[in-house]
């Protein structure tokens, strides 16, 4: 029997169940979350190659779940912009492997949400470590309010 795909309301949902696929490192889940689409798009950090396609992003959540399995993710500082049909979630990821409770990484996240008549889905994930929550070189230049000066 085919497992119909769930249908996210919004992007919010689709995000939750995104890092539910995650933490459980379950394939079917993760890709229920994307659009099938060629012209998804994703990137892990540290990745050697953008992940360009639905065949592509499933190939790379593939190895990916072999090879690290379920993981404890936790998302915060987001920000989401939401339109009629187009979603951006920014924020900051900390990772560690399901058997350790110190983080292995903290990492800013990107995520895009497409509506579509399936629901919402999730059509770009970029991602970049931040090997420490130091200010960035620009950061200097603005003062306790955020101004740039």
């Amino acid at each position: 029997m085919e497992i119909m795909p769930q249908r996210f309301q919004n992007s919010e949902q689709a995000e939750a169940a995104y890092y539910q696929a995650l933490r459980n490192a379950d394939l079917d889940a993760m890709m229920n979350v994307w659009q099938e689409d060629a012209h998804i798009v994703c990137l892990h950090p540290f990745s050697e190659r953008v992940l360009r396609g639905y065949p592509a992003v499933l190939e790379g959540w593939l190895h990916a779940f072999a090879r690290q399995g379920p993981l404890q993710i936790q998302p915060s500082e987001v920000i989401r912009l939401i339109s009629s049909d187009m979603a951006v979630h920014n924020g900051i990821e900390q990772l560690a492997h399901a058997s350790e409770a110190l983080p292995l990484t903290t990492q800013s996240f990107t995520h895009v949400y497409r509506r579509t008549l399936d629901g919402w889905r999730m059509v770009l994930r970029h991602v970049s470590s931040l090997s420490e929550r130091s200010p960035l070189a620009f950061d200097a230049d603005l003062d306790e309010s955020g101004s740039l000066h």
